[in-house]
């Protein structure tokens, strides 16, 4: 599953994030962004119903459709959502997205993103002897769970005692930004 979901296999979501940062820090785009709401919900839209469809019929992560374009697409949803949240912050959806429980899983979720499938394999093996399991039956969902809560307190911790040390040390520096308009 590797070969599909780490870099550099999805670079296309990372310069998504890099392209939305992009349009949000000129204000001439951001303004275009904030004033054809209208664009950005059929974009959304579209993308969303796209998504469920992909996820229905071609549910295998190694489905040729899902390799080729799926996790683009997909990235492509997080990218009109995450512009439609900043841009319309008064409607539901970016209201939504600014609670606070969202906020803290969002700043451990690099941490997440590293730790849970090394998390997940070894409470699967301790308990059940494979790395991988299906969520099949209630002890096995069990297990899942227990994985989840250790993953998310082990990115706590790093977050706490490891990243932010590091992010504190980055927000000292002052970095000056040439514009070219």
């Amino acid at each position: 599953m590797g070969n599909v979901v780490l870099m550099p296999c999805r670079a296309d979501a990372l310069l998504f994030g890099v392209l939305g940062a992009s349009l949000l820090r000129f204000d001439k785009y951001r303004q275009w962004l904030e004033q054809n709401d209208r664009l950005l919900q059929a974009l959304l839209a579209i993308f969303a119903m796209s998504t469920v469809l992909f996820t229905v019929f071609f549910s295998g992560p190694h489905s040729f459709l899902m390799i080729s374009v799926g996790y683009t697409w997909i990235a492509a949803l997080y990218f009109f959502a995450l512009l439609y949240a900043v841009t319309q912050p008064k409607r539901w959806f970016g209201a939504g997205l600014r609670w606070k429980w969202l906020g803290w899983l969002g700043t451990i979720a690099y941490g997440v993103y590293l730790f849970h499938y090394t998390v997940l394999g070894a409470f699967n093996l301790l308990f059940w002897s494979s790395p991988l399991a299906t969520l099949n039956t209630i002890p096995r969902f069990f297990t899942t769970l227990v994985a989840l809560l250790s993953t998310l307190m082990i990115c706590r911790l790093s977050w706490k005692y490891f990243e932010k040390p590091l992010v504190d040390v980055g927000h000292r520096k002052r970095y000056v930004f040439q514009t070219t308009r």
